[in-house]
């Protein structure tokens, strides 16, 4: 990948980088260039995900420097229901 592309375009690189690649598989991220940086953000359910992601991101980023702005947020077992009257 070139050194010239315009932002728009390596931020679509590197978020389809996260979307297919087996490792992450993530489509709820979102992915900003401002510079020679890269920014990722979202939600994931684990910090195992979150790491994934920036191996991916870094990875496709071709050496520029990536921040992973990606949250975690924990799932719970807890189990409400709703009620509708």
């Amino acid at each position: 990948m070139s050194d010239h592309l315009p932002p728009e375009y390596l931020a679509e690189h590197v978020r389809r980088a996260i979307t297919t690649d087996g490792r992450t598989m993530e489509q709820g991220v979102d992915v900003r260039v401002v510079g020679d940086q890269v920014f990722v953000s979202g939600e994931v359910t684990s910090t195992e995900r979150r790491d994934a992601i920036t191996a991916v991101a870094t990875e496709a980023a071709e050496g520029r420097e990536v921040h992973n702005e990606v949250a975690v947020t924990e799932l719970t077992d807890r189990h409400t229901t709703e009620r509708i009257t």
